[in-house]
């Protein structure tokens, strides 16, 4: 004889079973180390932070959390990795807008769009850039580089750090078109040899970040005269914003560094390492390291991610495009 309330005791008894699997699985996670895939260099200003966050998240987890440096290929060698990778929540990938955005843009053949293939975890910090000149150049200011580059067009050159697309290389033609200068391009495979020439009066201007820079500065290779930022950087306040320094008023030139999955994670997965990525992008010790490298912290959620992404394909595809920016 059917015994209804027998069977209907029976599914909720499955039903709550299988929530109560759910549950545990998520505070189980996770049971083996975690990845981190990202094309930064080891020892770079951006592969700090990330190991200062992985620092923090294997603590808070109670496993290994590995930084799997890939640099290369444009910065797709990681993302390969990272979109090869088994969608189980073990592999992460870590990285920035010239990456995310650009590279697609002056690549329109590399089969990558990061908007369709990879989901947004979180929005870790902002990097301004500041203009850093040689300190052989005789210039103050911003507006008194101009005011020369003006009067001598192609004398002076200016360095890209990593090549074409990158948010210095971009800045800089910005920079250009907005102050009505013809500056000459040196593109450069890694930061480091670009200030090596500028210290030695080879190269005259840059854009670049705090955290590359850092070093040069210190050291006196090379000076910065001005951030690209509508506002002075708590890090460095003595360094004027570009529009103070006499440049164009509404150039802001900055990166963006942010955590991404590949496709097809579980969302209690997604949902756990958010909230646990925001929290440790709290944390003291990660505010600290983000802030000494001349950073801005963001720590926003993905939806927000997802957001800077998509209006950055469309503002920066319409500067790639106006101003006829090519890849190499």
């Amino acid at each position: 004889m059917f015994d209804a309330r027998r069977v209907r005791r029976l599914l909720i008894g499955v039903a709550a079973s299988c929530v109560l699997a759910t549950a545990a699985f998520a505070q189980a996670f996770p049971e083996r180390p975690v990845r981190l895939v990202t094309y930064y260099s080891a020892g770079s200003g951006p592969d700090l932070v990330i190991r200062t966050v992985a620092e923090q998240l294997a603590k808070a987890w109670g496993q290994p959390v590995i930084v799997d440096n890939r640099p290369g290929g444009g910065g797709m060698v990681s993302i390969n990795a990272l979109k090869t990778a088994p969608a189980d929540g073990y592999t992460f990938g870590v990285s920035d807008n010239s990456v995310l955005a650009v590279y697609p843009l002056l690549n329109p053949s590399v089969p990558f769009n990061a908007e369709q293939e990879l989901v947004p975890i979180n929005l870790w910090m902002n990097t301004p850039f500041y203009l850093v000149i040689s300190p052989q150049s005789p210039f103050k200011t911003a507006g008194e580089l101009i005011a020369y580059a003006k009067a001598n067009p192609g004398k002076l050159s200016y360095g890209s750090p990593t090549g074409i697309g990158n948010p210095g290389h971009l800045g800089m033609e910005i920079f250009k078109a907005e102050t009505g200068t013809h500056l000459v391009l040196i593109p450069y495979k890694a930061s480091q040899p670009m200030f090596a020439d500028m210290a030695t009066g080879r190269l005259d201007v840059a854009f670049a970040t705090l955290g590359s820079a850092r070093a040069a500065i210190q050291s006196g290779g090379v000076a910065a005269i001005a951030v690209a930022s509508r506002q002075r950087q708590v890090v460095r306040p003595d360094i004027p914003t570009l529009a103070e320094s006499g440049g164009p008023a509404d150039l802001e030139v900055n990166g963006w560094m942010a955590m991404f999955a590949p496709r097809g994670v579980p969302a209690h997965i997604l949902k756990k390492v958010r909230a646990d990525v925001d929290q440790v992008l709290h944390s003291p010790d990660v505010v600290r390291r983000i802030n000494e490298l001349g950073n801005e912290g963001v720590n926003a959620n993905g939806d927000k991610e997802d957001e800077v992404l998509h209006n950055d394909n469309i503002r920066l595809g319409k500067i790639i495009k106006t101003l006829g920016i090519k890849a190499e």
